[in-house]
């Protein structure tokens, strides 16, 4: 087994640690696109309060176990290839967001990890385990389906509610409920990368690490991510599918929230860029205010997500091994 101290170990850790301030980067402002294009807080203190909250996610699920993380964990086959086949994962995700950083065009680095990993474990003669992608399938279904409905549904009950002439309060409820999502967003996408530390850290040591200090450090990596920006996504999924005041906010929001608390419960790997996507659509579909060419743009993206990261993960995975 390949040391933490080598070249590969070390190399490893630092992809590992650039995925997840990228993830920050790139992702995490998703949770506060609509608090920005509604207006109820400036770009700059949203992604602050961000930063913040995605930190405190993080080490807030703790104590409640880190069944996401574990799912993803589990892609990773035990033998001598463990750390090539991260290693390979780790670079196909990196290249990948990047690409789609450049474009302005959010993707999901949840799906885009999935896929790599499964690809460098099948080029290591591991396969592909089953009950990961179930658990993400059902995940896309759930969010997917529930961001939209829920989204859907919210703006409809508050057009009709009259709650529109409260202006403070819903910019506040705005806030909170952004808060809340860019908590749910760390305690969601943090498992999966300091879960990959952790292991990462025990395959190399031969012994089970305790990966308090890692999840921090991960923790603290996310929240650093988010503080850099992401305004260019900010602005392509707070603005670009269809127009967000404080009630839509609010909808979107509360809608991406409960869909991805209910998955990070029962331990589904999802999405926030493509909860909170799905959320934006069922809100401009109530009020008939949807830009399609937008929101295709990021569908294609998030279609190419799997074959590609799953392509990139295989042939880097078997030029390695």
């Amino acid at each position: 087994m390949t040391g933490i101290f080598s070249a590969q170990g070390w190399l490893l850790l630092a992809l590992l640690a650039g995925i997840v301030f990228v993830n920050g980067w790139t992702d995490a402002p998703n949770a506060v696109a609509t608090c920005v294009a509604s207006g109820a807080m400036p770009m700059r203190r949203a992604i602050n309060m961000a930063a913040v909250f995605n930190f405190l996610g993080l080490l807030a699920v703790l104590p409640f176990g880190a069944a996401v993380g574990e799912e993803i964990s589990a892609a990773v086959p035990r033998n001598e290839n463990a750390l090539t086949v991260l290693c390979a994962a780790m670079i196909s995700v990196v290249a990948f967001a990047v690409f789609a950083w450049y474009f302005g065009v959010p993707t999901s680095e949840s799906h885009a990890l999935v896929s790599a990993l499964s690809g460098a474990a099948a080029a290591a003669g591991a396969g592909i385990t089953k009950s990961l992608w179930i658990s993400v399938f059902l995940g896309i279904l759930i969010t997917s389906g529930a961001g939209f409905l829920l989204g859907l549904g919210f703006k409809r009950a508050m057009d009709r509610s009259g709650l529109y002439k409260q202006k403070r309060a819903l910019k506040i409820t705005e806030i909170l409920c952004a808060a809340l999502l860019s908590l749910i967003h760390g305690a969601q996408d943090g498992q999966k990368f300091s879960a990959l530390i952790i292991l990462t850290l025990s395959l190399s040591a031969g012994r089970e690490i305790n990966g308090s200090a890692a999840t921090f450090f991960c923790a603290l990596l996310l929240g650093a991510g988010t503080a850099v920006g992401g305004a260019r996504i900010i602005k392509k999924v707070g603005n670009g599918i269809t127009v967000v005041d404080e009630g839509g906010g609010v909808c979107c929001d509360a809608a991406a929230f409960v869909s991805i608390l209910v998955c990070t419960v029962f331990g589904m790997p999802v999405s926030t860029t493509h909860t909170k996507t799905s959320a934006i659509l069922g809100v401009g579909a109530a009020g008939k205010r949807v830009n399609l060419k937008t929101f295709s743009e990021i569908f294609s993206l998030w279609l190419l997500t799997f074959p590609v990261c799953f392509g990139l993960g295989y042939v880097i995975a078997r030029l390695c091994i």
